[in-house]
């Protein structure tokens, strides 16, 4: 078996792919000295929006996806004392983001399969207990909006999307991720489908109130300079990043279409060499439902299996290795082993394999054959 590396991700290949363009509007933006908001931002918040087929709201260019995640939840007015339900197994930013509200976050236990919200959990809670819900797709994976969002209308209660990692994923309805719910709060930190050269987020709505207020509270509430209305915060998106992120949208699909090709190919793979019997492997949808940001599979046997991966120069990495509430940064909220139990057994079992655009077949086979040898 050959024995070149296989990272968990490289960028390089593919800006190389992409050099030409990237260069050119990143020099523009120079030429222009315009960094702050301004033409080039409007530019890309347009793309993003056709990009969506938005037909009401509009798209916020923020400065990150954890800043999407807050002034989303600045807007909607959820304050100290307020509860947001949301999931234990995620990127911190998720219940990070309530916490710095002065909110509390509260979980939900998550469906072993495609390790969402599960919508079952949320029969015996009441939607008027919370300011509002914060649903994640996780992987790339889009949530059971249908389910949660019948759960949440009785009350009102917004459910805002993560969709971190759900950039140009659809629900099963055909609907694009990020107008599933009042609101859409995406990342564009380089490593995801669609990276920028740094951190960089936006948040997407079909409501036009909300997106004023969201304009707004992205320059420290001010309508006019020095006259501050409500306290915002300094969530605005740089125009170098939207630069680079309106050439990477023109890619995206391309893109995408390969880590499902990625996907599908791993799933053939495992089962032939008859690994799958050790491992759960994730659905691979052709309805556009997943966008392969991740390629994660579970096993009892992950530890040894992750050990055997990183002795053969293989990348990869465990989202998430520890749920919200077993983190010392929630101990306050009093909970513990076994509040969540789905979550936990995923924290302890899953493993995310190499699955970005440029892999190509070679540096694939290498991670299947490795895995292979290890459950033979």
């Amino acid at each position: 078996m050959s024995t070149f590396p296989v990272p968990l991700i490289d960028l390089k290949e593919q800006f190389q792919s992409i050099r030409a363009e990237v260069m050119e509007v990143v020099g523009d933006v120079f030429e222009s000295q315009s960094f702050i908001l301004g033409p080039t931002v409007a530019a890309f918040e347009s793309d993003l929006a056709r990009y969506m087929a938005l037909e009401t709201g509009g798209v916020v260019g923020v400065s990150s996806g954890t800043d999407a995640l807050l002034v989303t939840l600045m807007a909607l007015g959820v304050k100290p004392g307020d509860r947001v339900l949301t999931t234990p197994f995620s990127f911190f930013a998720t219940a990070g983001v309530i916490a710095r509200l002065g909110a509390t976050p509260e979980f939900v236990d998550i469906d072993p399969v495609t390790f969402n919200v599960d919508p079952r959990q949320l029969e015996n809670l009441d939607p008027t207990r919370y300011a509002a819900m914060i649903v994640v797709h996780i992987f790339g994976r889009t949530a059971d909006m249908v389910s949660i969002g019948r759960w949440a209308e009785s009350s009102g209660l917004p459910v805002v999307e993560d969709a971190a990692q759900a950039i140009g994923a659809v629900d099963d309805k055909g609907r694009s991720a990020g107008q599933l719910g009042i609101a859409g709060c995406f990342s564009f930190f380089p490593t995801k489908n669609l990276g920028g050269a740094g951190d960089a987020g936006a948040v997407v709505t079909t409501d036009d109130d909300l997106l004023d207020r969201l304009r707004l509270l992205r320059v420290h509430g001010a309508a006019t300079t020095y006259n501050s209305q409500v306290i915002g915060g300094n969530f605005r998106l740089d125009a170098l990043q939207a630069a680079v992120l309106q050439v990477k949208l023109r890619h995206l699909n391309g893109w995408n279409d390969l880590r499902l090709s990625n996907a599908a190919r791993y799933n053939d793979g495992l089962t032939s060499n008859g690994a799958q019997e050790f491992l759960q492997l994730p659905e691979v949808s052709t309805n556009g439902t997943y966008t392969a940001h991740q390629y994660v599979v579970r096993s009892s046997q992950r530890d040894g299996l992750a050990a055997h991966l990183r002795s053969q120069e293989i990348g990869c990495a465990v989202y998430y290795p520890k749920p919200f509430h077993l983190m010392d940064a929630f101990s306050d909220l009093d909970l513990s082993e076994g509040a969540f139990p789905v979550a936990e057994a995923a924290c302890d079992e899953v493993l995310a394999l190499p699955i970005f655009p440029e892999l190509g077949h070679a540096r694939q086979d290498r991670v299947i054959d490795a895995i292979g040898e290890f459950f033979s």
